[in-house]
């Protein structure tokens, strides 16, 4: 939307009934939009971003960044923060660790966004301004990684275990359906469908535990 009602309006009532208090747009975000508009005299509120067809990036998008006051409403508060992309020692050896098993490479730098994992190619050398890089490989809980579709989806067709079907094979229907298939590998297994890579599970003892996400598991036959 391009009203200021909808957009500055609604941000500068959120703020001022909730405590928040609004800051600048990052750099990476500042270069695609242009600033808020002003509302009552309110310059703050400039520090928010609107999307014009002349931005070269969608039109009629807005975006504002808050902070929660303190309970008086006065001074700013907030936790200290450690580098968000930074995995620990142990994060980034468990990551490694589930890259070679899965699929016998180890150039690949690690990052971390919120609770997951991500993968991306060495040659590229700095994401401090980067919005969103790499590949979702795993997410953490507690303490150990959760092998992620995205992961399956990317590199599915390079996975030293791979279950390969044809497309009228009972088990596609079954996968689909997010049930456990027969296997006979051991291990973290990409399933294909001739040649297709469809997701991924671990195998044992030639039962597949099914990876596939639920939000696309068939609902009905």
């Amino acid at each position: 939307t391009f009203n200021i009602i909808e957009n500055e309006n609604t941000v500068l009532k959120f703020a001022e009934k909730f405590g928040y208090d609004l800051l600048p747009l990052g750099d990476n975000v500042q270069k695609y939009v242009s600033k808020g508009y002003e509302v009552d005299g309110n310059k703050k509120l400039s520090l928010c971003g609107r999307c014009f067809p002349q931005n070269d990036f969608g039109e009629g998008q807005f975006v504002a960044k808050l902070i929660k006051k303190s309970l008086n409403n006065s001074a700013i508060c907030g936790k200290q923060k450690k580098n968000e992309y930074i995995l620990s020692k142990n994060e980034l050896k468990n990551a490694k660790q589930l890259v070679f098993e899965c699929i016998n490479r180890e150039n690949f730098e690690f990052h971390s966004v919120g609770d997951y994992v991500y993968l991306y190619d060495r040659q590229i050398k700095n994401i401090e301004n980067v919005v969103s890089i790499g590949v979702r490989l795993a997410k953490i809980e507690k303490g150990r990684l959760v092998i992620e579709h995205q992961f399956f989806k990317a590199f599915g067709k390079e996975f030293r275990n791979k279950l390969e079907l044809e497309k009228d094979d009972k088990r596609v229907k079954d996968y689909c359906f997010g049930n456990e298939i027969e296997c006979d590998l051991n291990g973290y297994v990409a399933v294909l469908v001739e040649g297709n890579v469809l997701g991924g599970g671990k195998a044992s003892g030639g039962r597949l535990k099914n990876y596939y996400p639920k939000g696309l598991r068939a609902k009905i036959l």
